[in-house]
């Protein structure tokens, strides 16, 4: 039972449009050959990804391959393969070339989701808390210290982030923030101590709609971010890249994994070891 017989019995009721995404998704498939067992689906994976194919992607292929071989009368665990997907992009901070060019971008053209991503990475919170957020939630903490007989005082902001599906209540501390970015963003809240923090105005020629982002229109938005840079922009690289950032300026384990609300530091110390090998290699070589 070939893919053409399968678009053949299953399509015809279809538009040519559809029909021929439908081929299109598949014809990745007939480029790597027949898949008889979880090993060739991971395998298969494999080879999307070399491709370098985003995620986005990889998903809307796999869910035309999965709709093929339970046709052909094979089931295969997909949830497993999609879980290995998420693992795999979570691994991956971003570069330094690459956040010059993100915030670049977002400072020119997208204001308040240059303020959205500068709180995603200082702060390494999930998408879903930072949408909660209100002006009320952030704090600043001044520390004072002597230095060549001065004394030199360092304000550090903190997020108090409440109860959410994947944590209880936790502080998350923004202490790699640049003096810059930091009057920036008190700037920003100073003025939402009465509004919802992520509302802003979209401007017509003739009128102005009221819009507030909400974790849809933001996934959205890194997604045709990612196709306009070039490189791959979704929420929860923030997170990696804030862990990976605090661990290579010395940051104890300890402390990321309190700041990123994790119930046990082996799950920080799992999830980031990569970010870190890196790191750790250049300061080894020289």
């Amino acid at each position: 039972m070939s893919v053409e017989a399968y678009l053949s019995q299953h399509t015809s009721h279809l538009s040519p449009k559809t029909r021929k995404k439908k081929g299109y998704l598949l014809s990745y498939l007939e480029e790597f050959g027949d898949i008889y067992t979880q090993k060739d689906l991971s395998d298969f994976v494999l080879h999307l990804r070399d491709k370098g194919l985003q995620e986005s992607t990889i998903r809307t292929i796999l869910g035309e391959v999965r709709a093929y071989l339970k046709w052909k009368g094979l089931e295969l665990d997909f949830a497993k393969i999609l879980r290995t997907i998420r693992t795999y992009r979570r691994a991956k901070p971003f570069s330094e070339e690459e956040l010059k060019l993100l915030f670049q971008s977002l400072r020119d053209y997208h204001p308040i989701y240059y303020i959205f991503s500068l709180v995603l990475l200082h702060s390494g919170i999930r998408v879903s808390e930072a949408l909660s957020l209100s002006a009320k939630d952030f704090e600043v903490k001044v520390f004072r210290k002597h230095q060549d007989f001065e004394l030199v005082e360092k304000e550090i902001l903190f997020i108090n982030v409440k109860a959410g599906k994947f944590s209880k209540p936790y502080r998350a501390g923004m202490p790699l923030l640049s003096e810059q970015e930091k009057s920036t963003l008190k700037r920003f809240l100073s003025q939402r101590q009465d509004k919802p923090l992520w509302s802003y105005a979209l401007k017509y020629p003739k009128s102005v709609k009221p819009k507030v982002l909400t974790e849809h229109s933001v996934h959205k938005f890194y997604q045709r971010l990612s196709k306009k840079l070039g490189f791959e922009i979704y929420p929860h690289r923030f997170r990696y890249t804030y862990a990976s950032m605090l661990l290579a300026k010395g940051f104890s384990p300890a402390l990321v994994q309190s700041w990123l609300g994790h119930s046990s530091l082996s799950t920080t110390l799992l999830s980031y070891a990569r970010a870190m090998e890196d790191i750790e290699l250049e300061r080894w070589i020289g």
